[in-house]
């Protein structure tokens, strides 16, 4: 028994010096330098943020529809599961209810037949169903504001009045957040996949790294190399709809801090 407890002490002992060690880097990084702390622990798994692109609103500029074609990782079975994991999180992450059963079927033979989840996305959100939940008299939190405009100002190189978000609630600012997040990564990505990758990249581990709320071990990697590589592997679409699905369940989350 005394020895159970012995390795249990010094289990946790050891526990804690790990965390206090990681911990610790930061420090050493802003007071000593990144070179002794790449020493200490490794080279950081990161990539830089591209250079945020002026978006073209332009109806005769069509470089962001580019036809080029993206190969799946996947097999077509294994992306039916997947896109049926998707339809359900993305109405429960969109309306904060479960999907029904007819709505999960016609959405599945959408993508099924070849439509995109951004365009199942889109769907949801331009909808009667969706139009009614922007109208709710209900004021976005002030963690979701705020949050809201670093996004802005990091991501889609925008200054954005705090105050504008007053009369918005919280489903108007998702979508509103999302379809100009889109726009920039339409833009990156007719310039290259690489740097489509990279803005979505710093986005995914920022947000691992500042919310701790994820449930899975990919969207909880902490470091911007994980999910760029996981980005160049897929196709765009994925990639959208990832940072949708991620994007919407963040934002629920920061409402419900009032």
């Amino acid at each position: 028994m005394k020895r159970f407890v012995l390795i249990c002490l010094i289990s946790t002992s050891a526990f804690a010096q790990i965390t206090f060690l990681q911990e610790l880097r930061p420090f050493v990084e802003k007071n000593i330098s990144t070179s002794l702390a790449d020493k200490i622990w490794g080279e950081k798994d990161e990539v830089e943020l591209p250079a945020i692109p002026i978006v073209k609103k332009d109806a005769k500029d069509l470089s962001v529809y580019s036809k080029k074609e993206y190969k799946s990782p996947f097999t077509k079975e294994q992306m039916s599961q997947y896109n049926l994991s998707f339809i359900n999180e993305l109405i429960k992450a969109t309306r904060e209810l479960d999907a029904n059963r007819d709505e999960l079927s016609k959405w599945y033979a959408t993508l099924e037949q070849g439509g995109t989840r951004e365009g199942v996305y889109r769907s949801l959100v331009l909808s009667q169903y969706y139009q009614r939940l922007e109208n709710y008299n209900q004021q976005t939190s002030k963690a979701a504001k705020e949050v809201t405009v670093t996004i802005f100002k990091k991501y889609l190189n925008k200054d954005l009045d705090i105050k504008k978000l007053d009369q918005l609630n919280i489903y108007s600012v998702k979508r509103i957040l999302v379809e100009n997040s889109i726009d920039v990564q339409d833009t990156l990505l007719a310039k290259s996949q690489d740097e489509f990758a990279r803005w979505y990249a710093v986005y995914s581990a920022e947000l691992a790294n500042a919310f701790p709320i994820w449930n899975s071990k990919l969207r909880s990697a902490k470091e911007s190399g994980v999910h760029y590589r996981w980005a160049m592997k897929m196709t765009p679409d994925v990639v959208k709809s990832e940072f949708i699905l991620k994007t919407h369940l963040l934002f629920n989350r920061l409402q419900k801090k009032q």
